[in-house]
């Protein structure tokens, strides 16, 4: 190999490396592949609740807990829906309901101490918005092993009509749960007004700011470009 094709060859290795650990801390919380219904109306009742299996490579814990209720009974109801990537929250027309997604292992046994901040790199969690309409309140709540609870809450006031990714930062939490020792998350939909729907793509703990790969790429690039150095002085 010439050393121009190894330098680049080396220089694509750094990019390589640089963007692995750039998102190596990230910790996905659930990608909402496995199937999952339930649904809360006049007739079935103005509650439902489902607990499955999901593999832990696509849902912390490995198992998902989805239930709804229905504040207006009406026979279209409030339900949450997943399955091929996406998590549905829908609210029919003259209807409003609430939603909670619960992630705590098999029967609420729990996730057994774990670490959201992965060592301190992780700082928020992000939730991918393929598409909400605006008053649409969500709480997202953390308990520790000890049962302590950290909270934020917030109201869309605006409709997202284009997928973008929204993040809630740790510091923006109430409560004292230590992150580090997390035993139970939960994700709560509540529909302020009738026909509210809301589509995300995947949930995940990770960093608002990825790491500058400059500094981690440097040490590699000066031996790399050293040691080509040094291999062209002894061919001459």
């Amino acid at each position: 190999m010439s050393r121009k094709h190894a330098l680049a060859a080396i220089l694509a290795a750094a990019v390589v490396t640089t963007a692995d650990a750039s998102h190596a801390a990230s910790i996905i919380i659930d990608q909402f592949i496995s199937p999952q219904y339930v649904v809360a109306r006049a007739g079935t009742g103005d509650f439902s609740r489902s607990e499955i299996r999901a593999p832990s490579a696509v849902a912390v814990g490995g198992y998902r807990d989805m239930s709804v209720s229905n504040s207006t009974n009406r026979l279209n109801g409030t339900s949450l829906e997943t399955g091929g990537g996406y998590l549905d929250f829908n609210n029919a027309s003259r209807t409003s309901g609430t939603g909670t997604i619960k992630w705590d292992g098999q029967n609420s046994t729990g996730l057994r101490g774990l670490d959201v901040t992965d060592g301190g790199t992780n700082d928020a969690v992000f939730f991918g918005v393929i598409f909400a309409d605006a008053d649409i309140a969500m709480a997202f709540s953390l308990t520790d092993t000890q049962g302590r609870v950290s909270t934020y809450n917030t109201l869309l006031v605006e409709e997202l009509s284009d997928p973008e990714e929204v993040f809630f930062r740790f510091s923006d939490f109430s409560g004292s749960a230590d992150l580090t020792q997390i035993n139970a998350i939960s994700l709560t939909l509540i529909g302020t007004r009738p026909a509210v729907d809301l589509t995300l793509d995947r949930i995940y703990f990770g960093a608002t700011v990825a790491p500058v790969p400059v500094p981690a790429a440097a040490p590699l690039l000066l031996a790399a470009i050293g040691g080509l150095a040094l291999a062209g002085r002894r061919r001459k």
